[in-house]
C-alpha cells in the first residue's frame, strides 16, 4: 500500500468518527431538552398545587 492509499484511509476514518460524535452529541442535546422540558412541567404542576393549596 502506498502512502497517499494510506493517508486517505486515515482521513476517511477521521471523518467518519467526527459524524458518529456529532451523531451522539446530537442525541444527547435532544435527551437533554426532553428532560429539561419535563422538569419544567413537573416544576409548574408543583407550584399551581402549592398555591391552590395556599388558597
Amino acid at each position: 500500500m502506498d502512502r497517499e492509499k494510506i493517508r486517505r484511509l486515515q482521513a476517511q476514518r477521521a471523518t467518519h468518527r467526527a459524524l458518529r460524535w456529532q451523531r451522539q452529541y446530537q442525541r444527547a442535546t435532544l435527551t437533554g431538552k426532553v428532560i429539561l422540558i419535563g422538569i419544567a412541567l413537573v416544576a409548574m404542576v408543583v407550584i399551581t398545587a402549592l398555591s391552590g393549596l395556599v388558597r
